[in-house]
């Protein structure tokens, strides 16, 4: 293995790990979504609606939300799931729900006002949210096509923010 990248809080504690961006994830249905169903103001709130998870493992139906202190557990429901971000985003826009989505999948979309980013005071907090890391072996020599690809990664993924 030349290089890891991985979205986690807990990089591996024998590679050296350095930060090269952070993925944030966000709430979003549609506007025809929202005419027919309420539009949620608290995590709780979803209780009451289709939500199209990850459906990786037994518990992604239990989604986990933050504002400053408070963390709230919500157990979703939802008849469809999908570990791949563009499968539960036409999901979406065909109105079967709402979905949590890296920002960068749906920022062109909400920009464009083809999907609501929902609960936009609360973090999700689960899979596939926080620092991107780029972990590489210990070594005092570092190949030069690692170091310029970890270069590289780090300006791409800053002009993203």
């Amino acid at each position: 293995m030349d290089l890891l990248l991985q979205v986690t809080e807990s990089p591996c504690e024998h590679l050296v790990a350095r930060p090269v961006g952070f993925v944030k994830q966000v709430l979003c249905t549609t506007w025809d979504y929202l005419e027919q169903h309420p539009k949620p103001q608290y995590p709780q709130d979803l209780k009451d609606h289709a939500c199209i998870a990850l459906g990786e493992k037994n518990d992604d139906h239990c989604w986990y939300f933050a504002n400053g202190e408070t963390v709230e557990q919500v157990m979703t429901k939802g008849a469809f799931a999908s570990n791949h971000s563009e499968i539960r985003l036409a999901a979406v826009q065909k109105g079967l729900g709402i979905s949590i989505f890296p920002e960068f999948v749906v920022n062109e979309a909400i920009s464009k006002g083809e999907l609501v980013a929902l609960l936009q005071d609360w973090t999700f907090q689960g899979s596939y949210h926080g620092t991107i890391y780029a972990q590489y072996s210990q070594s005092r020599f570092v190949p030069a096509t690692i170091r310029a690809f970890i270069s590289f990664l780090i300006s791409e993924l800053a002009e993203q923010d």
